[in-house]
């Protein structure tokens, strides 16, 4: 394949191919075999899901049925609607018999009806992007009655089921805007949500002015007393501040580094027309500053306030900077009531981001306790990053007060000199860096970094070597969950130039898995539940789940290579929930990779469908 060959090389064969054959078109056949390969190993990858959905009828927990059945539809919509519809009314009719089923007084209600919210997500999102009419009408269909029982209970929100309506009617508003927009206000007269703002993006790109009439109306519907609360209004008030700043006033970006961390970025103007005329941007300011001069709660939605007041801050310094003076000193103020580590690190956020190291350290000596030790960490970075001198930046993390901060930031500096030993072909002095890490999970990623590189660079010899070192520790050093995910890491570093070796691991990880899988059906019970009637449940069973799907994702790493291979692998788990979902998995990470046709323009009639209720 040529997109295996260097560019240099690949240019050099090109050039000597063409001059010998005076024809342009030499690549034709290569890029036939292309799509001829690729055409084969989507056609299989769909086999699997075929065959997934065969045995998903024989299994005997419906959570199982239907979770298989809603992967299956995502996977085949983009390829074969048909298929797709078939799966999605099974799981539809599934769903709607879960959601029968739940009593409100039953003590496992909340995970009953948790289980059923979390599916009626999946149907939504498999469906959503190729037929949102379809996801909608699913959707109001399994509303669920219990839904006041769960709010008393604390177990959801208020507002969770128009967020997942706001979701599927974005994906409306690019095929049908006024429809949209008429579904939107109908959400808004429920309350103000941050899920409108999808549908507002959406709009915005396919008719602006509905957009603007529908931002317009969730800024008329907030109230300052609404930013203050415990709902969506603060956060919606914010990001509608950022989309509609004037063009000359960029946000800034905000790092906070306390345990909030806000990240806005530069949003480019609109060049048509402002999502938010003049007078109604002025009134949503004038709602965020009512609502910071009544207090700000420490609590609920005063954060969302409080960046939303943030957000407006810089614009004011320009347009009113008498009154943006006395905002500021509210600023400062709440700043250290939400986050005094930030008020605390801002006299020195110059001298972090500009200084040297010699000015850095000399700002840590005369820094309070609270943040020296963060000074004296950013001077080791900046030696070591700058100066390449990673026995400074040891010497200076030495200072550091912290044993947990000290010890931390010594290990990585031993893991970035590992690493830079590699990328510069150290390979002899990367495994001996590797060697002085502490733990044996961080000396084995280590060691995989190091024959990733060797691999890429075509010194497979050094990547074996490097390998049966790391394959070794894990085997003696590891145990329980760590040692079966690191197997597998093991085992994708070798697909890159030994696809037997990488297969007898994998394999070998299935079979232990089983054997374990029944282990753990026998303890089931003592302690966290996984199975129910003798299979493994999606809920409760996430570690099982977890390392089913590791196992499928290694799979696919070898597929394109022996495909036949592969999926044999995957069917030889035992169980046959577990064979369902390994199949699944393994055809999601292949056709992941591959190109498949985009959403149909416009909504195909879809028959009506009609979801069991027993």
């Amino acid at each position: 394949m040529k997109s295996l060959l260097p560019p240099l090389l690949l240019a050099l064969l090109l050039h000597a191919h063409a001059a010998a054959a005076q024809t342009p078109f030499k690549a034709a056949p290569d890029a036939a075999a292309a799509e001829r390969e690729r055409a084969e190993l989507e056609r299989k990858a769909l086999g699997l899901v075929e065959d997934a959905l065969t045995e998903a009828q024989s299994l005997k927990v419906l959570e199982n049925r239907v979770r298989a059945q809603a992967a299956a539809a995502r996977l085949l919509w983009p390829r074969d609607a048909k298929a797709a519809r078939a799966a999605f009314k099974a799981a539809a009719d599934g769903v709607a018999e879960l959601n029968a089923a739940i009593d409100p007084e039953d003590p496992q209600f909340y995970n009953a009806a948790q289980a059923v919210t979390q599916f009626r997500a999946e149907m939504v999102n498999a469906a959503s992007p190729f037929d949102a009419n379809l996801a909608l009408e699913f959707l109001r269909a399994t509303r669920p009655t219990y839904g006041e029982a769960l709010v008393a209970a604390g177990y959801a929100q208020p507002s969770q089921e128009q967020a997942l309506e706001m979701s599927v009617v974005a994906n409306i508003a690019a095929q049908e805007p006024q429809r949209a927009l008429k579904l939107a206000e109908e959400s808004l007269d429920k309350g103000v949500t941050v899920s409108l703002l999808g549908v507002v993006n959406q709009l915005r790109a396919q008719e602006p002015a509905s957009a603007s009439k529908l931002a317009a109306d969730i800024v008329h519907r907030l109230r300052p007393e609404d930013l203050r609360g415990q709902g969506d209004a603060g956060s919606v008030a914010q990001q509608l501040l950022v989309l509609t700043r004037p063009a000359d006033n960029p946000p800034p970006v905000t790092v906070v580094d306390g345990p909030e961390v806000v990240s806005v970025g530069r949003v480019v103007p609109d060049s048509g027309a402002p999502l938010l005329d003049e007078q109604t941007r002025r009134e949503l300011v004038e709602k965020v500053l009512t609502a910071v001069a009544a207090g700000v709660p420490s609590q609920g939605g005063g954060y969302n306030l409080f960046y939303a007041f943030q957000t407006l801050l810089p614009e004011l310094e320009k347009s009113a900077p008498a009154r943006a003076a006395a905002l500021r000193r509210k600023a400062d103020e709440m700043g250290r009531s939400f986050n005094p580590y930030e008020q605390q690190m801002r006299p020195y956020r110059e001298v972090m981001n500009t200084g040297t190291v010699e000015a850095l350290l000399e700002a840590a000596r005369k820094a309070p306790a609270e943040v020296r030790d963060q000074l004296y960490t950013n001077a080791a970075w900046k030696a070591y990053n700058d100066g390449n001198d990673s026995e400074r930046a040891r010497q200076i993390l030495e200072n550091v007060a912290n044993p947990q901060q000290r010890a931390q930031a010594l290990r990585e500096l031993e893991r970035r000199g590992q690493w830079r030993a590699v990328q510069q072909g150290g390979y002899a002095e990367a495994r001996q860096t590797a060697a002085r890490l502490k733990t044996p999970e961080e000396r084995a990623q280590a060691l995989l970094q190091i024959a990733g590189r060797a691999a890429a660079a075509g010194d497979a010899e050094t990547a074996r070597q490097v390998l049966e070192e790391a394959r070794g520790l894990v085997e003696t050093q590891m145990h329980g969950q760590p040692q079966f995910a690191y197997r597998l890491q093991v085992a994708n570093a070798y697909a890159q130039f030994d696809s037997d070796a990488a297969f007898e691991v994998v394999e070998s990880a299935v079979g232990r898995l089983d054997t374990l899988l029944d282990a753990a059906e026998v303890l089931d019970g003592f302690g966290q539940e996984a199975f129910k009637e003798g299979e493994l449940k999606p809920q409760g069973g996430y570690i099982w789940n977890d390392l089913i799907n590791q196992c499928a994702q290694s799979l696919a790493l070898l597929a394109r290579k022996d495909f036949e291979r592969a999926a044999d692998a995957a069917r030889k788990f035992r169980r046959p929930e577990a064979r369902t979902f390994a199949q699944l998995n393994l055809a999601q990470s292949l056709l992941g990779g591959l190109p498949s046709p985009p959403p149909r323009k416009g909504f195909a009639a879809a028959p009506t469908i009609i979801y069991s209720k027993n």
